[in-house]
């Protein structure tokens, strides 16, 4: 059973290692030094099929390696979603958080249906060429801030999605949300990235 919670911080239990985390599909790695005592983190990863939640960030459990520091979730790597299997990635939301989708990213997701984000401006991401290459954008609803839905139709990368300013989070793990802080951070138990 998946959950979910939307509180700001959260801490990840993990053994030792050097690599990275993974937790319910999404595999993250440092991205370089402590800055100001954050470490900020890519998604390089997934597997499995279905709905993802990307965190915006977590806490790395005392006893693990990198233990207690503050990772950000900021990026999505080349090719982390492309999928060959016949549904992959189904819905997937983005946090504020992440300020660059490298190129490739979302290659060939034939069951992609939804994305939800919530940056108030698309152009505070930087996007990689054809993140969504060979998907039928038009057939994916792209769930943004209420009143932005012009600011999307407007960037290049977004233009061609299915817009909705609803501002929901389009996921059916909605029943296992809960709100406080307004930032979006699942509790998980990860799994260590070797």
């Amino acid at each position: 059973m998946k959950k979910i919670l939307i509180f700001g911080l959260l801490v990840m239990s993990a053994i030792s290692m050097k690599a990275g985390y993974c937790y319910n599909g999404l595999c993250f790695r440092p991205d370089g030094d402590l800055v100001n005592g954050v470490r900020y983190a890519s998604v390089v990863e997934f597997y499995g099929e279905g709905e993802f939640v990307i965190p915006d960030r977590f806490i790395v459990d005392p006893d693990a390696y990198w233990g207690g520091e503050d990772w950000i979730v900021t990026s999505i790597n080349y090719g982390v979603f492309s999928s060959s299997s016949s549904t992959g990635i189904t819905s997937v939301v983005i946090p504020e958080s992440v300020v660059s989708i490298s190129d490739l990213a979302f290659i060939g997701c034939p069951g992609l249906k939804a994305i939800s984000v919530s940056w108030a401006d698309p152009s505070v991401v930087a996007m990689g060429e054809n993140v969504f290459k060979d998907v039928n954008t038009s057939a994916v609803t792209l769930h943004v801030p209420i009143g932005k839905k012009a600011a999307y139709q407007a960037a290049a990368q977004w233009s061609g999605f299915n817009i909705v300013d609803d501002g929901q989070i389009a996921t059916s793990l909605l029943s296992s949300l809960s709100i406080s802080s307004g930032l979006l951070t699942p509790v998980f138990q990860p799994n260590v990235l070797e």
